[in-house]
């Protein structure tokens, strides 16, 4: 692969990007290619690097493309500077693109730019979810397109916002006027807390570029051999590239005195932050649990006596039950014994009184009709009382047969007397 012949891809600035690149992203080839692409088609782009302090006020030094890009906006051609900073995760995490206006401009917040000059777009809020097809210069294709419709910066005095890009020779373009104000971004209160310029930044809005639009090309150049790094060199080693050709790669002393700095407030104010934070923590712990402890072992004790209670009622429950299932079972034989006894009785011919009764010997077969008789012979002479004290029969009846009676009564006692006393049972 031929590297293309463009000025801002010089063999010096593709080995530069690859000493920047490759010790510190995490995807070096996909970062270099994607850089390259995206000076190649926008030649007014040039790489730095810079530090680069996040929202939670962590310092980084990442690489970034700074210069303009090409709008087209009321059928002229401005250049609008831009900043697009690239994270140590790239490709996985999208860059952030940021409107650096010049010392004679303001940025104009709306829909995708906040008063911080952050760029906001989905195309961004989207790039993890294809972070496989998202690359730099398809965001400055995004950007152009926005930057054309609201123009992210303005004039302070009359002269235009940007200068249109060179070779056009058509009359300089009318100066941009102030639009109507747009509600700020959604996004806006989320700008970093803290954003350097680089040092030597041109900031006089002077650039020149191409017209606008994605300008077709070779691919870039390939990855060059990486060169060897000792072992335990610091992370924020790479010499920064400078386009200008200034004396030297390193930024001055007092410059680095005061990335020094920077790097020490954030630290100390956070390790106050968190202090702090951990006493409140822990005085809130201990008051909470001071308060609820002895309402907590009151429960836990009450806890343990339900459930040792609940215990023993399961355990006396359950031998009740089978206590339960035994006797049931005892009574079901029970029933099914005296159903068969029943049974049997209805099957049986009922005996008479006189096959029921009967004695053990002959004598004692003739004590029980003596006796028998006896009972019968007084019951009579009870009836014929009865009937003479009603009136029913006469005297001369009664006496008649009440003597009758009585002398068969008294023979029958006198036979029965005698065979007591042979059989030698009691009276």
């Amino acid at each position: 692969m031929t590297t293309p012949v463009n000025h801002k891809l010089t063999p010096q600035v593709q080995q530069w990007l690859h000493r920047v690149i490759a010790p510190e992203y995490a995807d070096p080839q996909r970062a270099y290619n994607d850089v390259a692409t995206a000076l190649f088609n926008t030649p007014s782009l040039s790489p730095r690097t810079e530090v680069y302090t996040h929202e939670d006020g962590r310092p980084e030094l990442l690489l970034h493309l700074h210069g303009t890009i090409p709008v087209l906006f009321r059928g002229a051609t401005y250049n609008i500077p831009l900043t697009i900073w690239l994270p140590h995760t790239y490709p996985r995490q999208p860059p952030m693109a940021f409107v650096t206006p010049a010392k004679d401009m303001l940025i104009r917040p709306g829909n995708h730019v906040d008063p911080s000059g952050r760029c906001y777009h989905p195309y961004l809020a989207n790039w993890i979810n294809y972070s496989d097809r998202s690359n730099i210069v398809d965001l400055c294709d995004v950007l152009r397109g926005v930057f054309g419709r609201e123009p992210p910066v303005y004039s302070k005095t009359a002269p235009p916002v940007v200068r249109p890009a060179e070779g056009d020779d058509s009359p300089p373009p009318p100066p941009l006027p102030p639009l109507p104000p747009v509600p700020p971004h959604p996004n806006a209160q989320q700008q970093p807390q803290q954003r350097p310029l680089p040092p030597g930044e041109n900031t006089n809005g002077q650039g020149r570029g191409a017209p606008g639009g994605y300008i077709g090309g070779p691919p870039p150049p390939p990855l060059p051999p990486a060169p060897h790094r000792a072992s335990g060199t610091p992370q924020l080693q790479a010499p920064p590239y400078n386009p200008s050709g200034g004396p030297g790669p390193y930024p001055p002393p007092s410059f680095r005195q005061t990335i020094s700095n920077l790097e020490r407030r954030p630290h100390n104010l956070l390790t106050r932050i968190s202090a702090a934070l951990h006493t409140l923590a822990t005085a809130s712990h201990t008051n909470l649990t001071t308060a609820t402890l002895p309402q907590v072992i009151t429960q836990r004790d009450s806890l343990t006596r339900a459930q040792s209670h609940m215990t023993q009622e399961l355990q006396d429950l359950a031998r009740l039950h089978a206590l339960c299932a035994q006797d049931g079972e005892i009574l079901k034989e029970r029933i099914a014994a005296a159903e068969g006894v029943i049974h049997d009785a209805e099957d049986r011919e009922v005996p008479g009184v006189d096959a029921v009764v009967v004695g053990v010997t002959v004598v004692h077969a003739q004590l029980y009709e003596l006796v028998t008789e006896d009972r019968a012979i007084e019951d009579t002479i009870y009836v014929l009382g009865k009937a003479l004290d009603r009136e029913r029969i006469s005297l001369e009846v009664f006496l008649k047969h009440t003597r009758t009676l009585a002398r068969e009564q008294f023979l029958l006692r006198a036979l029965v007397k005698k065979i007591i006393g042979q059989i030698g049972i009691e009276e």
